[in-house]
C-alpha cells in the first residue's frame, strides 16, 4: 500500500477527511501547530520547582552533597522525567569564575547511596491545565551519594554534567543564563538531580527548573 499525499495546499473545512499535504519532491509536509510542550502541559504533565526569590548559594560538588536545589523522582512514582530547561539567574554583579552543572545519582534505594536526609521541601508548580507532580523538590537535603560526582572508578559513578558557566567576577549587565535539555536527560523513579559547581565558592543566584512527567 502507498502512502499517498497531496501536493500543494489545501483549504479544507472542517469535519472532511482529507490527504496529507505532500511537497513537490514527495515529502510528507508537517507544521507546528502548538508549542512543543502543548499538550504534555496542556494534559497537565509539567511542571516547574524554584529557589526563593533571594536565590541561594550552590555547592561544590562532593560527596555527601547537601543540595540547594534537588528534584527527586521516587521508586514508586511509574513516570519518568523528561528535565525541560534550568534557569541560573544571579542575583548582584560580583560572580565567581566557575561551571554550574547537576550532579544525576540513580538506583537510590538499591546500591546508589540512597535516599537524601534532611529535607526541606519546596514547591512544585503547574504550568498546563491541571495535574499533580510524583516529583519531590528540596530546598536543602543531604545527599547519600557515595563518590564524588565526576570521579572515575565508583561502583556507581555519579555523572557531574555541566550547563553553564560564569565567565568573568564582574558582570555590569546580569542576565539570566538557561540550558536546555532538549530530552538528553531523563531521570527514571528512583533517581535525583542536584545543582552544583566545580569550585568551593559559588554565586548567589536564582534557580528554576521545569520537567515533564511521563508514564512508564
Amino acid at each position: 500500500m502507498f502512502n499517498e499525499v497531496l501536493v500543494g495546499t489545501q483549504n479544507n473545512a472542517d469535519g472532511n477527511v482529507v490527504k496529507s499535504r505532500g511537497t513537490k519532491d514527495g515529502a510528507q509536509a508537517v507544521q507546528t501547530m502548538h508549542g512543543q510542550y502543548y499538550e504534555l502541559a496542556l494534559r497537565g504533565n509539567v511542571f516547574h520547582a524554584s529557589t526563593v526569590i533571594a536565590g541561594k548559594i550552590a555547592l561544590v560538588a562532593a560527596a555527601t552533597l547537601a543540595g540547594v536545589f534537588t528534584v527527586h523522582n521516587p521508586a514508586s512514582s511509574g513516570k519518568n522525567l523528561e528535565l525541560i530547561d534550568f534557569t541560573w539567574g544571579p542575583t548582584n554583579a560580583t560572580t565567581v569564575v566557575n561551571t554550574i552543572g547537576l550532579l544525576i545519582q540513580r538506583s537510590l534505594t538499591s546500591g546508589g547511596g540512597g535516599v537524601p536526609t534532611s529535607l526541606t521541601t519546596g514547591s512544585i508548580h503547574r504550568l498546563g491545565a491541571g495535574g499533580i507532580s510524583v516529583a519531590s523538590f528540596y530546598s536543602v537535603a543531604t545527599l547519600t551519594n557515595v563518590a564524588i560526582p565526576g570521579a572515575v572508578g565508583s561502583a556507581f559513578p555519579i555523572p557531574f554534567y555541566p550547563m553553564m558557566s560564569n565567565a568573568a567576577t564582574t558582570d555590569t549587565a546580569g542576565h539570566e543564563m538557561k540550558h536546555e535539555f532538549k530530552g538528553k536527560i531523563v531521570l527514571e523513579p528512583d533517581s535525583l538531580v542536584s545543582v552544583c559547581t566545580n569550585i568551593t565558592t559559588a554565586t548567589v543566584a536564582t534557580m528554576a527548573m521545569s520537567w515533564a512527567e511521563h508514564t512508564i
